[in-house]
């Protein structure tokens, strides 16, 4: 049985750890298909359609990974009344930024424009505050998320090195009226409805 400074955290009410709720989300996942499967695969373009549940789910899988990050996890921590952890960096970055540092090479299995539909489904599930300078959240890649990386291998199997290059695939926005914007846009809604 892991200790408390093991597990890693997703949500204070109800208390859930990561894993706890990355399987609720895709145990959702399969419900969801079952019920409207064939309804939701036709809004999808075509010629993503045969890739689609594969990369909802790894989506899903990916998408609250950042929230090992100790900042992040002392205000669990402090909800649930339990000791904090030392911080290692100074700024808390929100964790959809940091989620998409655990991609390795599976990433990189799918056409581009795919693959920036991943990383902004999972960048942007949470929108509203600007965007921080990339070097902060790559500090924290490397001075927070690097040595507690294998707090969530019992979700995905994280790369030898955390990826700090993905700046570039959520730069620029999908922007509407292509195959690519409603593909991102089934992603990233089904994830917020799951």
């Amino acid at each position: 049985m892991m200790n408390s400074d093991e597990l890693v955290y997703a949500k204070s009410e109800p208390c859930q750890t990561i894993k706890e709720h990355t399987d609720a989300l895709l145990d959702n996942l399969q419900l969801l298909r079952e019920a409207y499967g064939e309804r939701i695969e036709n809004l999808v373009p075509e010629r993503y359609r045969i890739i689609f549940w594969d990369v909802l789910s790894l989506v899903i899988r990916y998408h609250d990974l950042g929230k090992i990050h100790i900042n992040f996890q002392n205000k669990i921590r402090k909800k649930i009344s339990l000791p904090l952890l030392s911080p290692i960096v100074d700024k808390e970055i929100p964790h959809n930024l940091l989620s998409v540092a655990f991609f390795g090479e599976e990433i990189f299995e799918y056409e581009k424009d795919v693959t920036r539909a991943i990383i902004q489904a999972i960048v942007f599930h949470h929108e509203g505050k600007s965007l921080p300078n990339f070097s902060e959240i790559e500090k924290t890649i490397q001075n927070d998320l690097e040595s507690r990386k294998e707090l969530i291998s019992d979700i995905v199997n994280p790369p030898a090195c955390l990826w700090t290059g993905y700046e570039r695939y959520y730069k620029t926005r999908i922007t509407p009226n292509s195959d690519i914007y409603v593909f991102y846009l089934l992603l990233k809604g089904l994830l917020h409805r799951l």
